[in-house]
């Protein structure tokens, strides 16, 4: 039994040491989907009033597995094909892709957090409009150039 235990821990080891590279990658993204899966559950629990459930929690750590497949995937892939630099690179881009959308995940659910016309709630909403570029929908002149936009490329318009 101490040798199969010693194989996969050779394993284990071997695994760790061809994915160093990219060791910044994961922690990061570990940060991140943790973050994210006790926010989300604390926002369920204190501010929704609902219950644990374990569906939510499988789905998010099913969802980091993912991520963390295709970082393990990419590097690989470019390390066999001696284009290390770029798959560093694809790797950092699916990084700070995965960083921004649960970001905004996060700050969303935090926004719920606060009581209305407080400082938290308007930084916290401040965030929120800044990350999602919702700002440019208050914005009269681009307002209206997006439903000018919108009236043109519509096959229904009749207009005409």
């Amino acid at each position: 039994m101490t040798r199969v235990t010693d194989l996969i821990m050779a394993i284990v080891l071997a695994v760790c040491s061809f994915l160093s590279p990219v060791k910044g990658d994961f922690m990061t993204l570990l940060l991140l989907f943790c973050g994210n899966f006790f926010i989300g559950l604390l926002t369920a629990l204190v501010v929704e009033r609902g219950n644990f459930e374990f569906k939510k929690a499988w789905r998010c750590v099913v969802e980091a597995m993912v991520f963390f497949g295709l970082v393990a995937f990419v590097f690989a892939v470019g390390h066999y094909k001696n284009a290390e630099e770029m798959a560093l690179e694809c790797v950092s881009f699916i990084t700070y892709s995965v960083f921004y959308f649960y970001t905004v995940n996060i700050i969303k659910n935090l926004r719920k957090f606060g009581r209305q016309n407080t400082p938290y709630t308007k930084c916290m909403n401040a965030l929120y409009s800044l990350l999602t570029v919702e700002f440019v929908k208050k914005l009269p002149f681009l307002a209206k150039y997006a439903k000018d936009d919108d009236s043109d490329t519509d096959p229904t318009n009749t207009n005409d």
